[in-house]
């Protein structure tokens, strides 16, 4: 499996990979990592599977987010799943992790202020899935599930739930993850 998580980013996962009762083992072939580090390569790569995702100009301004924001209703517009997707989006840092720089955008807005240090970045715009209320289990929420998948057998699944208030669900932003039984 692909750790793209240094241990002091993600300790409590890092630690079920690589810990002594380790039952999955870690690789990171350079090829996977520079396409699992990058938002844009990994859905350029896995379109397929991936949650379309446009580059937006660098540096970031209010049309650079317009442009990006057409392409991507251009790619929605004739997505397999187009009724998942509305009018509100989420800036993200290409490169970025543990929702560090991370920004919802609603409705038809285009101005993100963003901070001298978060603008330095390049970021992509994706579709923004509300999973408000939602409900897997016990667990309700803002959730997302993730599956961990090789040669087409699942070989880990977890729901990553955001905690009130936050439409991030991952663990460095407060969210709580829930390990799946098979």
């Amino acid at each position: 499996i692909f750790d793209k998580y240094y241990s002091e980013d993600c300790p409590t996962e890092h630690a079920l990979l690589t810990g002594k009762k380790r039952a999955v083992w870690v690789f990171h072939h350079p090829y996977i990592r520079t396409v699992f580090t990058d938002k844009l390569l990994t859905y350029q790569t896995l379109a397929e599977y991936a949650i379309p995702t446009v580059e937006v100009a660098y540096p970031v301004t209010d049309a650079s987010v317009a442009t990006a924001r057409r392409a991507l209703q251009q790619i929605t517009a004739s997505h397999p799943y187009a009724q998942d997707y509305n009018a509100d989006v989420v800036l993200k840092e290409r490169g970025g992790s543990g929702g560090n720089n991370v920004f919802h955008i609603r409705g038809d807005q285009y101005h993100v202020a963003l901070s001298p240090e978060a603008a330095q970045y390049h970021y992509v715009l994706q579709p923004y899935i509300d999973t408000s209320g939602f409900r897997f289990g016990k667990y309700t929420g803002k959730i997302d599930l993730r599956l961990v998948v090789a040669n087409g057998t699942i070989l880990q699944s977890y729901i990553r739930i955001a905690r009130e208030g936050e439409f991030r669900a991952n663990a460095q932003q407060g969210g709580t993850v829930v390990y799946l039984s098979q």
